[in-house]
């Protein structure tokens, strides 16, 4: 029997997650555990935890490790606070542990594969090998890359850099995009249940907006989001804009606030904390169009026959579906690219994410079980 722990930061890596965790927990070769911190215990951002519970997945710890503020030396000392944290966990339990799974690039899933490299703890890395030059997120990944022994990359190009990082193509395997399993068998929530579940008729011509702050060079963060909200009120005299609010980043409650204050302003405007899974990928399939600088414009959108606006350099040199188009933060070009592309209809190309395999999922679990029966 296999000893696993899952560590799971926020809503966008727990959804991701999700067909890997029900394959580990089905298996009788591996004993799951997760480990839950970040954003998942705060009511602010949702209290997702709740869904993890309700998913019924057996929780080892429950970490409280939100920053207290949106600055960097609040986001700093929640990382040391992490690592501190984290090493006391790893200490006591890591005789009891086989493999560590990390997806992505957050800095506080950066601060927990951290704390374990004096303690010879094997990790799983999902989703290396990526760039977005427009986030801090670009450097923690590159380092959980360096840290891991074993790699799940979303193309062909990120394996490449992964084998340039680690200097060797041992443990690395192409996959695809482990959240494009969500889509195998998904069914949108039809538009009467999205208005009975989230308070929002998507009968009406609808724009989703998903808008993080950029972490490299934030200072111009304040600027570029009046500018998007500009924008967004010339949109809204003829859409009607659904709001999912940003994660917990660097300048996050500024922007939080200053989008409140922009919904509260509004009638044709709408803001949601957590649509869950199934809901976000609804909301994006009953949308025109998403608008915003999310990963999930890049990578999921493409597979829900979806356009996406992609602004700013947040994404900046992530490979890109034929479903995405850049702006910078320019009020103009925001809502006249937004225009021209809602009349192309529906996108019916490829997605570049899509695995070769039927499951991505599916070949992470194959994988790790030779992985370990060979250590």
């Amino acid at each position: 029997m296999n000893n696993i722990v899952v560590l799971t930061s926020s809503r966008a890596d727990y959804g991701i997650l999700r067909p890997l965790l029900k394959l580990l927990d089905a298996s009788h070769e591996c004993h799951l555990q997760l480990i839950i911190f970040g954003s998942h215990l705060s009511k602010e951002y949702g209290s997702t935890v709740n869904e993890i519970i309700s998913d019924g997945y057996h929780i080892l710890y429950k970490l409280d490790t939100l920053p207290i503020g949106d600055k960097q030396i609040d986001i700093i000392v929640s990382m040391a606070e992490t690592i501190k944290s984290f090493a006391s966990i790893w200490n006591s339990i890591t005789t009891k542990i086989d493999l560590v799974i990390g997806l992505g690039d957050r800095y506080e899933m950066f601060a927990a594969i951290l704390s374990t490299i004096h303690f010879d703890i094997d990790i799983a890395h999902i989703h290396g090998g990526e760039t977005t030059l427009g986030a801090l997120d670009n450097k923690y990944r590159h380092f959980i890359t360096i840290a891991s022994s074993i790699h799940f990359c979303s193309t062909q190009q990120y394996y490449d850099r992964v084998v340039e990082l680690i200097d060797d193509n041992k443990n690395i395997f192409n996959v695809g995009a482990l959240g494009l399993d969500n889509l195998l068998n998904f069914i949108p929530f039809s538009i009467p249940v999205m208005k009975e579940k989230f308070g929002v008729d998507f009968s009406i011509p609808t724009l989703l907006v998903v808008y993080h702050p950029e972490t490299v060079n934030h200072k111009q963060n304040d600027r570029k989001l009046q500018t998007l909200i500009r924008a967004l009120t010339i949109l809204q005299e003829e859409y009607q804009i659904v709001i999912n609010y940003p994660n917990a980043d660097i300048t996050g409650i500024e922007a939080r606030e200053a989008l409140n204050n922009f919904i509260s302003s509004q009638k044709n405007v709408h803001g949601l904390e957590h649509f869950g899974t199934q809901g976000y990928f609804s909301a994006i399939s009953h949308s025109l169009l998403l608008i915003g600088n999310s990963s999930s414009g890049i990578i999921e959108a493409a597979s829900l026959n979806s356009f996406v606006l992609n602004i700013g350099d947040r994404q900046k040199g992530r490979a890109q579906s034929n479903n995405t188009f850049n702006v910078p933060f320019d009020e103009d070009l925001i809502v006249s690219e937004s225009k021209k592309i809602m009349t192309l209809g529906t996108y019916n190309g490829i997605n570049i994410y899509q695995s070769q395999f039927n499951s991505s999922a599916s070949r992470i679990f194959t994988s790790l079980q030779v992985y370990l029966n060979e250590k």
